[in-house]
């Protein structure tokens, strides 16, 4: 199980611009970095289109995303 400060430090990292939300590319890669190549990433970004606002995901919505794969 990752904890909170995990998927912070993940979250945090991958923010290449550091504009302080995800975009679909920073979080597949934050994603595929712990949990290894993405089966389905055609069903990875449905998920993440259904959490983001205007195409990025805040942290709050990394958790959940992070929590379905």
């Amino acid at each position: 199980m990752v904890s909170k400060d995990d998927l912070r430090k993940l979250y945090d990292s991958n923010d290449a611009d550091k504009n302080g939300v995800l975009s679909l590319s920073e979080a597949t890669t934050a994603v595929a970095s712990v949990k290894g190549d993405l089966k389905n990433e055609g069903t990875f970004a449905a998920d993440f289109n259904g959490l983001a606002k205007n195409g990025e995901i805040s942290f709050e919505n990394f958790c959940k995303l992070f929590k379905g794969f």
